[in-house]
């Protein structure tokens, strides 16, 4: 292994710890790990809409969205400039039909591309959002609902 490498690792490690184990060990937040719980003052809906805001492209993709969630991000997502990508699903009938109609309508206004996912068992909950240097990824149990941003 390289001296780079083993400099990047080195730094990944004490990010993953900081952001994840616990602050006692200072990280150089180059990665900047962290947990999301909507308590506090973080919520999900307030990290999604920072990431939005300063990259260039993002894909959500999830099971579960509503039309209040959609109605929570609708003037964000009409304000961006990159490309999008929303992929959701029928799983479980979850989804309401004013949903399909919302992101449709969404679509056609932002140029956002709006899937619909039909192979079974399709239940995920993954937020990337590109920039020119890095990708963000926010994992985790939320869907696109309006009580799981919040």
């Amino acid at each position: 292994m390289t001296q780079a490498h083993d400099h990047w690792s080195l730094k990944f490690t004490q990010d993953v710890h900081f952001g994840y184990v616990g602050d006692e060990v200072s990280g150089p937040r180059q990665f900047n790990p962290r947990l999301v719980l909507n308590q506090d003052g973080s919520t999900v809906e307030h990290t999604l809409l920072e990431e939005l805001a300063r990259s260039d492209g993002f894909t959500f993709s999830v099971a579960f969205i509503s039309p209040g969630a959609i109605a929570q991000l609708k003037q964000h997502l009409l304000d961006f400039e990159g490309t999008g990508q929303i992929i959701t699903s029928d799983f479980l009938g979850f989804n309401q039909p004013e949903a399909f109609a919302e992101l449709m309508k969404l679509s056609e206004h932002t140029g956002v591309d709006v899937r619909r996912h039909t192979g079974e068992g399709f239940h995920p909950k993954g937020y990337i959002f590109e920039q020119a240097q890095c990708i963000t990824a926010v994992i985790g149990s939320s869907n696109l609902t309006s009580s799981a941003l919040s």
